[in-house]
């Protein structure tokens, strides 16, 4: 853990070096809550006190589903090869660049409550909601995790960026309430860590907020075994074809 841990700071560090990655990590969040503001203003309602957690839960999900462009960058760099030749496990490896960017997603939290605050001019922080901020980055490391078995398979992996962004956004309870979703759906949603991640965060109570918490740490756990064993299928699958290089 503590190799994962600092190739995933490594890695994070490099990314909030880079305008895009920084751009992401900031305008996700803001972009999401003014959205959410200017509806508030056309209704005629005041805005949410926990609108910031939903915008930062978006900004972390934005920045997550860029660990495919990372891992196509190490492919055109040339070194994804020598990752996959790496001393440390699969899992380490991929999954540290991966979490790195869930990590650089958290950049955008301060922003979203300054914004709150300055619409609203209230920010309700729980504890609650720091549960659920918690759960959530863990929620997205975990997801990181099993896409990154995808992302190292398919050279052409970047292109499905936009279609787990949205799709996301809309079934865990950030733009339509958990609530709201029909029953069918509701189970569908639940098998995204991040959906209990927001419930938790969300919670009336500290008890129901710790509950909705395990269930997201619960599945999420699931998901990096999931990810474990689709990313060694994967990488032999890419060794096999041989996709691993540009070519």
């Amino acid at each position: 853990m503590r190799v994962f841990f600092a190739l995933a700071g490594f890695h994070a560090r490099q990314l909030l070096r880079v305008p895009f990655f920084m751009q992401t990590a900031l305008l996700a969040p803001v972009s999401f809550l003014l959205l959410r503001g200017l509806g508030a203003i056309n209704v005629g309602a005041p805005l949410a006190p926990l609108t910031w957690l939903d915008a930062s839960t978006a900004g972390v999900w934005a920045t997550t589903t860029t660990a495919a462009g990372l891992i196509m960058y190490q492919r055109f760099q040339g070194t994804l090869e020598s990752h996959v030749l790496s001393v440390h496990r699969p899992g380490v490896v991929f999954g540290a660049l991966t979490a790195s960017a869930a990590l650089i997603g958290m950049v955008g939290i301060p922003f979203a409550m300054l914004i709150q605050f300055v619409i609203s001019h209230e920010l309700e922080l729980t504890i609650e909601s720091t549960i659920g901020v918690l759960v959530a980055l863990i929620a997205c490391i975990g997801s990181a995790a099993l896409l990154s078995s995808l992302f190292v398979v398919n050279p052409s992996a970047s292109a499905l960026e936009p279609l787990i962004l949205v799709p996301v956004w809309m079934l865990i309870g950030i733009v339509v309430p958990f609530a709201e979703l029909p029953g069918w759906l509701a189970p569908v949603a639940l098998v995204h860590p991040l959906t209990s991640a927001v419930l938790a965060g969300h919670a009336e109570s500290v008890g129901a907020a710790v509950a909705w918490g395990g269930l997201s740490v619960a599945v999420s756990c699931v998901w990096v075994v999931l990810a474990g064993v689709g990313l060694r299928a994967a990488i032999t699958r890419a060794r096999v074809n041989g996709t691993l290089a540009v070519s």
